[in-house]
């Protein structure tokens, strides 16, 4: 079977555009989607901020960069690739633009495709000036935070991980002169070549280090378990308080959709898609994705209401919201964290009950 030929791609074609939709490095972010980009399915600034829309022309498009300077008032969406809206068919039908019709106000997507959410608190730091009166800020989060942790190999205990870590330190930390240094870096294994100075440690001091690399596994076995990165979430969250204070806003916790999460039976397409998602991921992924169980989700959405309820925020768990039973067969997911078009209103109309 052939890409082109799968059930994902003849169901969801849009999905070619997003899964083509690279990346670029930029500083401080690591990383942002690609500026500039147009098409049929995604379009974005010289930013690299997606468009919303206040209708469905595309005369009526706008970003946060790109806007009217006499808005009165206005409300932006930041998070991961829900919040940017991977599996919408168009930049109308991602949750900012579905909410900035309900509205009729201007919603700025600041979604960043697998951001974490220190990632968009430094985005938000570096675009809060083109606001001109912002009112509710909504917060996308849970997927990326609770499955990056499972998925990075060289963690850091001090630092929560970013999508492309295990990339960054394979090109910052690799042996350059060595041929010795080099053949054992590509045989030992990550969890022990990550704690060797391949630049630094001569060759008794890497011995020694892997002989003692079963000790520092131990120590280090519990950073695979998401819930020990909750003083990272109390920070980040503690952080938006004082940027909501300072400026004057709203915020709306929002936890990511996930099928997994969902009390929904599944519709025809979903069953294919997911049947052949489980066939060609790979297993690294599927590592991951195992070790978010729904009851981790449940005692993850417990920490962050009670998270909320603290710094003054509004909550949203999607899941819930697409938990109704009138959803049940039908489509709102094009892979495990990415809705369709319906799914990504009925996520818009569930936010829309919470802005007063």
């Amino acid at each position: 079977m052939t890409l082109l030929n799968s059930a994902r791609y003849l169901l969801a074609p849009q999905m070619q555009t997003y899964d083509k939709f690279g990346h670029d490095w930029k500083p401080y972010l690591m990383f942002m989607q690609k500026a500039n980009f147009k098409s049929n399915i995604i379009n974005t600034d010289n930013f690299g901020l997606r468009y919303s829309s206040i209708d469905n022309r595309d005369k009526s498009k706008f970003t946060l960069v790109e806007k009217s300077n006499q808005i009165q008032e206005e409300y932006a969406i930041i998070g991961g690739s829900a919040a940017f809206g991977v599996g919408s068919t168009s930049d109308h039908s991602t949750i900012s633009s579905n909410l900035s019709k309900m509205k009729n106000i201007q919603v700025h997507n600041l979604g960043v495709r697998a951001f974490s959410g220190y990632q968009s608190l430094i985005l938000f730091q570096m675009l809060k000036t083109h606001f001109s009166k912002l009112k509710y800020l909504i917060i996308m989060t849970s997927t990326n935070d609770t499955f990056l942790p499972h998925y990075v190999d060289f963690k850091d205990e001090y630092y929560p991980p970013f999508y492309y870590q295990d990339f960054f330190y394979k090109n910052m930390n690799q042996p350059q002169n060595s041929i010795l240094k080099k053949m054992l870096y590509n045989f030992l294994p990550n969890k022990i070549k990550k704690n060797i100075d391949w630049s630094w440690d001569n060759k008794w001091k890497i011995v020694e280090k892997i002989l003692n690399s079963k000790k520092n596994q131990e120590e280090s076995s519990s950073r695979n378990e998401i819930f020990n990165y909750k003083n990272s979430i109390k920070q980040v969250m503690e952080t938006w308080k004082i940027f909501s204070s300072s400026l004057d806003f709203k915020i709306i916790y929002a936890i990511d959709p996930n099928a997994n999460w969902c009390n929904h039976e599944k519709s025809n397409e979903e069953n294919k898609i997911f049947d052949e998602i489980k066939k060609i991921q790979s297993k690294k992924v599927q590592t991951a994705l195992r070790s978010l169980k729904k009851e981790k989700y449940l005692e993850y959405k417990i920490f962050l209401q009670n998270e909320c309820i603290k710094n003054g925020f509004e909550f949203l768990d999607s899941n819930e919201t697409l938990s109704s039973r009138e959803l049940d067969k039908k489509w709102i997911f094009v892979d495990s964290s990415h809705c369709t078009d319906l799914g990504y209103k009925v996520i818009a109309d569930g936010l829309n009950k919470l802005i007063r």
